[in-house]
């Protein structure tokens, strides 16, 4: 088991921090690939990356595009509320380009706050 860090906008950070976000969404890209469940994911909040937030890892899923990793679990567990499914992806895909989720497919990290 291994300790990855990784950095969140201070809304996300916060609904994990509060458990009303228990999965987080990234790009299935090399540093992702390295995941495991049972992993330990250290969150800084960003700007600043002052305040940090231990989390294990319960599950992982693998898709190909994010519109069929949020057809697959409740919009409640990625923080989304009511919202659609065209507002979901819009804010994705203002972090994360559409080339990207085409070169590397996405991933839902499954968190439990330690």
């Amino acid at each position: 088991m291994k300790t990855i860090e990784m950095h969140l906008l201070p809304a996300p950070f916060e609904q994990i921090k509060s458990g009303k976000k228990q999965i987080e969404i990234r790009l299935y890209d090399e540093k992702r690939r390295k995941i495991c469940v049972g992993d330990t994911i250290v969150f800084s909040k960003l700007p600043h990356k002052t305040e940090q937030l231990t989390t294990v890892v319960t599950d992982l899923s693998c898709f190909p595009t994010f519109r069929m990793l949020l057809e697959a679990f409740p919009a409640e567990q990625f923080g989304f509320e009511n919202v659609t499914m065209e507002e979901m992806l819009e804010e994705i895909y203002e972090i994360y380009p559409c080339e990207r989720e085409r070169q590397w497919g996405v991933l839902s990290i499954h968190l439990k706050c330690e």
